[in-house]
């Protein structure tokens, strides 16, 4: 090998084994009670429901009057779009138009042990619209499940006069702050208004400046911040004891928009999943003695070109693993069903007959007397 190449060589290696370390078990930051994932790794991918399970659950209108197509196709689309944001992709979700249904079935969380699919349909369900209203009255105190007081139902003024919704709202996302004072951190949620929706809100923080705007989600006071400017720019935020998942499902709440109408829960259960953890655990054990058993027949066999080409296929595998996590957390994330699994051990068992070829080749080439 050239002189000139063993730089390249080492610096290649070593891109590709940080990669594979970080695509398997990622990077994650701990922050007081909050863990901050800097890059996601395997332990980040949603399963699909073949493999970890799910939920099923039917979802009709809180109407007396019929739905209309337009109304259910409209839910249905919101629906879908919440569970985008939130990274189910392996969904499933039918329209009944004849009995006024919504038909949806959505993977466990990565992350759940015990899923409660009452907490699940409940996110999905809410109406989820969000306005900005002056003042700060409320009809009901009830407590959290933090042990934290939660404001409901908006009263007198604050019932009356609604200065912004969630339709003057152009985007939304979470994002994290620190106090400069304490160095404690949060989570908020930054918005960015409309046209329209800046120049309502630039007029009401001048006409209440030194007042309350509160902010609420359905009928649930969220925030009530005093006004001490006055905001043209059209970008505000939502402060509040949030936890940085709690921020997130807000963001993808306001972005996904308001259901045209309440859709009450006729029914939901809990789905087996066809393969179990101990069958993941031991595909994933199988493939890793099968990577071991390749890796240590292209060593013995092909020596430098097996090493190079054992290299290229531990990059194979880390890149498709980082490809369905997502790999960084701005980026979207997809799910891994028992076809997809299947699809990345294909891939990789392609992988190594087209190394051995190219190794074989090259192996050739060395008995014929030239270099590398």
């Amino acid at each position: 090998m050239k002189r000139v190449g063993k730089p390249v060589f080492f610096i290649v290696a070593f891109l590709i084994l940080f990669l594979t370390y970080t695509a398997l078990f990622g990077i994650h930051v701990q922050n007081g009670d909050n863990s901050t994932t800097v890059i996601k790794g395997a332990g980040d991918i949603r399963w699909g429901i073949d493999i970890r399970g799910g939920v099923e659950a039917t979802f009709s209108p809180e109407t007396t009057q019929k739905a209309t197509k337009d109304q259910l196709n409209s839910a249905k689309s919101i629906i879908e779009l919440r569970m985008v944001k939130n990274n189910i992709t392996d969904y499933e979700i039918y329209t009944d138009y004849n009995n006024d249904r919504i038909i949806v079935r959505f993977p466990w969380k990565n992350d759940e042990k015990s899923f409660d699919p009452e907490s699940a349909v409940k996110e999905l369900s809410a109406t989820a619209l969000l306005t900005f209203r002056e003042g700060g009255e409320y009809t009901t105190t009830e407590t959290g499940s933090d042990g934290q007081p939660v404001y409901k139902t908006p009263k007198g003024t604050t019932a009356e006069k609604i200065i912004l919704q969630g339709a003057d709202v152009t985007s939304a996302k979470s994002e994290m702050t620190q106090d400069e004072t304490t160095g404690k951190s949060s989570y908020l949620v930054a918005l960015e208004l409309s046209g329209d929706g800046a120049k309502k809100f630039a007029e009401a923080t001048e006409r209440l400046n030194g007042q309350t705007i509160s902010i609420w989600m359905d009928d649930v006071m969220i925030s009530a911040p005093r006004v001490d400017a006055v905001i043209t720019d059209g970008k505000c935020t939502i402060t509040g004891n949030f936890t940085a998942q709690e921020a997130s499902a807000l963001a993808a709440k306001i972005n996904a928009g308001a259901l045209p109408f309440k859709l009450s829960t006729t029914n939901f259960s809990s789905i087996n999943p066809s393969l179990g953890d101990s069958s993941l655990d031991a595909m994933f054990l199988a493939g890793c003695i099968a990577f071991a058993l390749v890796s240590l027949f292209m060593l013995i066999v092909f020596r430098l070109p097996g090493l190079i080409a054992v290299i290229a296929l531990m990059g194979q595998v880390a890149l498709s693993f980082a490809a369905v996590s997502g790999y960084f957390p701005f980026l979207p994330s997809f799910t891994l069903t028992l076809p997809g699994l299947a699809g990345i051990i294909l891939s990789v068992g392609m992988g190594v007959d087209a190394n051995i070829i190219t190794a074989t080749r090259i192996k050739e080439e060395l008995w014929a007397g030239k270099t590398l």
